[in-house]
């Protein structure tokens, strides 16, 4: 992504596949008639970002991983929004925001106590790495003594 302008071009195309129709005028997907504002921003160090505003103090950005961005979490935050937004006003409370990111939805490995004192338990799931990478993750764990 080169521009600010592309991406919103790309955003759009995205967003529309998965079924968010763009309100005219503004940088804005509905659903359900209930618009969400999202906005384009630009870091120094970490490129382009996706700003999805949820509320008046709530919003939720993302970044492009490996130059490509999660779409589909995208299109999930702003029906979510949208959704938040319908249960208000029907006069359900909104629920307290979570503390920290969202965990993805299949993680690569996990973290969990051991069963021995002062020990952790962790599990690799199956991985594609580059050799660089792969290499990195064997020295890591051979310093923690789980490759022999």
């Amino acid at each position: 992504m080169t521009s600010p302008r592309q991406l919103e071009t790309l955003l759009d195309r995205q967003l529309r596949l998965r079924g968010l129709a763009r309100v005219p005028g503004t940088l804005a997907f509905a659903h359900r008639g209930d618009p969400v504002r999202v906005a384009i921003g630009e870091s120094v160090y970490r490129g382009l970002i996706v700003t999805v505003h949820e509320g008046p103090n709530r919003a939720r950005q993302f970044r492009a991983v490996d130059g490509s961005y999660d779409w589909d979490a995208i299109a999930a935050c702003v029906v979510d929004a949208a959704e938040q937004r319908r249960l208000e006003r029907r006069g359900v409370r909104r629920s307290p925001p979570r503390a920290g990111p969202r965990p993805p939805a299949a993680a690569p490995f996990t973290i969990a106590p051991s069963a021995a004192p002062g020990r952790m338990r962790v599990n690799v799931a199956d991985m594609d790495l580059d050799p660089a990478a792969a290499m990195q993750l064997y020295a890591l764990l051979r310093q923690a003594g789980a490759v022999a």
